[in-house]
């Protein structure tokens, strides 16, 4: 479905058959708009939306074992692919000016799938649980891979959530083994663990931004169903 002038939809946009992979979406600029998931052959497929829908596309880079995709892009003409690989490592492809990897960055064992953010153009952060159960993370900077390295912050009850208003800033939350909603994030360096309470949660945190400076929506499921929200502003 999309909302143009009012809601739309929904179309079936074929490209199937999806299986059970939970189709993941992303976009790098105005007109564009990616979709990725795991195909039955376990490798991963593309449609993407630029003047018309295209694909699908088979990328290849399997298998990826029932492993969970995610997306991130710092601007435009830039796509990161990240996923848990069979090997419990870290594995990457990504688009600039053609397709590229996949390539196996290591960092594990992961304890569970990894979730990337950009913070500003040419920055990444790539989060996850650990088997250790605090939070870990590796950072491309500088045109290399650093990492990867543990925040502590455990022992956490859910894998962790990202995201960033631009800037440098970086904001990761999760559920506690409270649960609780609890908070991590980097501003010229980290700080946390923070409690923000609203228990009990009863899924994964989202959080959002609108791009905007000092602010922050975050969503989930509370008691009997409901939807619950927090918001954070900085005036």
């Amino acid at each position: 479905m999309y909302y143009l002038n009012g809601w739309q939809g929904p179309a079936s946009l074929g490209d199937g058959p999806l299986g059970n992979a939970t189709p993941v979406p992303i976009s790098w600029g105005v007109g564009n708009i990616e979709v990725f998931w795991e195909g039955t052959d376990q490798n991963v497929w593309e449609a993407y939306y630029a003047n018309g829908w295209h694909g699908p596309v088979g990328l290849g880079d399997g298998p990826l074992g029932t492993a969970t995709l995610s997306a991130v892009s710092w601007g435009t003409g830039n796509l990161e692919l990240f996923w848990k690989g069979t090997d419990k490592n870290l594995w990457e492809a990504y688009y600039a000016n053609g397709w590229h990897g996949p390539q196996g960055l290591g960092d594990g064992p992961l304890g569970s799938a990894p979730h990337p953010v950009a913070s500003q153009s040419g920055v990444l952060d790539v989060f996850w649980e650990g088997t250790d159960g605090n939070l870990w993370h590796a950072w491309y900077l500088g045109g290399a891979w650093n990492g990867p390295g543990s925040l502590g912050s455990g022992p956490m009850g859910s894998q962790p959530e990202v995201t960033s208003w631009g800037g440098g800033r970086v904001d990761v939350f999760w559920v506690g083994t409270d649960g609780n909603l609890w908070h991590d994030w980097y501003q010229n360096g980290w700080t946390g663990p923070q409690n923000l309470g609203g228990t009990p949660l009863d899924s994964l945190p989202s959080p959002v931004t609108t791009g905007q400076p000092g602010y922050i929506d975050v969503v989930w499921t509370g008691p009997n169903s409901t939807l619950w929200h927090a918001t954070y502003t900085d005036t």
